[in-house]
């Protein structure tokens, strides 16, 4: 089975692309979709972010306060990596666990959406590594549209990930997202001509 890891930064456009990828009738295991599902209260990342921040992450209900979360983790780089270190080795068990149950049920191709696969040091668990690339100017005025963010709000959390100029170095394909949807449907094509490819 042949696993595709798809990586590149906040508001790069990886989210798109699964969305094309899956209505080609790809796999496509989200490692945003697990840590979602395991945030409940009760939740494996529920228990170990609240174990580590303490009550005061929580709004009234009990449920992890992420605006609260958000802003200490992207203003303070020892919290990010101590969330990073609490939360990514559940993330991998889990991704790890679907990838088995997918290559049991005979699949050959599977891509894992892992937006920090080069900061988590994964990337050799994968047989190609494929970048969505987008220039820093259209990442940062994606991200204020999209989550209606000053311009300093947007530049902190793009300054909290790994550059996407320094993440090409780890890349063996690279999906330039500076276009039109038209484009980045065009691309999405090559890439599974390019992967159809015998070695």
């Amino acid at each position: 089975m042949r696993k595709i890891a798809l990586t590149g930064g906040i508001a790069s456009g990886k989210s798109t692309v699964t969305v094309k990828l899956r209505a080609r009738g790809y796999v496509v295991i989200d490692a945003d979709d697990i840590v979602r599902q395991l945030y409940g209260k009760g939740k494996p990342i529920y228990n170990a972010i609240v174990g580590t921040f303490g009550n005061e992450i929580l709004d009234p209900s009990g449920e992890i306060d992420r605006k609260k979360l958000g802003a200490l983790v992207f203003s303070d780089s020892k919290a990010r990596e101590l969330l990073n270190s609490v939360t990514h080795p559940i993330v991998e068990a889990e991704i790890s666990k679907d990838l088995q149950e997918k290559r049991l049920q005979g699949e050959n191709m599977i891509f894992v959406d892992s937006p920090l696969l080069v900061e988590t040091g994964n990337c050799e668990r994968y047989d190609t590594v494929v970048l969505v690339y987008v220039d820093p100017q259209t990442q940062l005025q994606r991200l204020q549209s999209r989550n209606q963010l000053s311009h300093d709000e947007a530049v902190l959390r793009i300054k909290s990930q790994m550059s996407l100029e320094e993440k090409k170095a780890y890349a063996d394909y690279i999906i330039d997202n500076n276009g039109t949807l038209e484009m980045l449907d065009q691309q999405v094509d090559q890439l599974l001509m390019w992967l159809r490819q015998p070695d």
